[in-house]
């Protein structure tokens, strides 16, 4: 099955537009949240309105260590990237997650091209 996921143009501050396939790089911590709140939705059958950036997915979520591994398989068959278990041993958070998916991609980057600096991987 091919996801398709949402990301935001390249601008920051401009709306939602476009999908990208798997594979591609999420640019920012905003397509990331969205992917998660698909993610979300669609496993766990989490209504929308409940899922915030602090929600915690343990305790407000009712989610699992096997609904996390769960959680990081679709987020591997989405982004392309390889996701260890052990990359999302800290998170506890719908933020927290976002936080690791975007360290990942942006670590990558940053070996890939030793002239990458830290404000290029800011995102405000």
């Amino acid at each position: 099955m091919n996801y398709l996921i949402k990301c935001a143009p390249q601008k920051e501050e401009a709306p939602h537009t476009g999908f990208v396939d798997k594979g591609n790089h999420m640019q920012n911590k905003g397509a990331i949240y969205d992917a998660l709140k698909d993610i979300l939705q669609e496993l766990f059958e989490i209504e929308a309105s409940e899922i915030s950036p602090d929600s915690n997915l343990y305790e407000d979520m009712d989610i699992d260590s096997i609904d996390a591994v769960d959680m990081i398989v679709k987020l591997k068959e989405i982004t392309g990237k390889k996701l260890q278990p052990s990359d999302f041993k800290q998170v506890r958070t719908v933020q927290d997650v976002v936080d690791a998916v975007y360290l990942l991609f942006h670590e990558e980057k940053r070996s890939e091209d030793p002239g990458f600096s830290q404000e290029q991987s800011e995102v405000a």
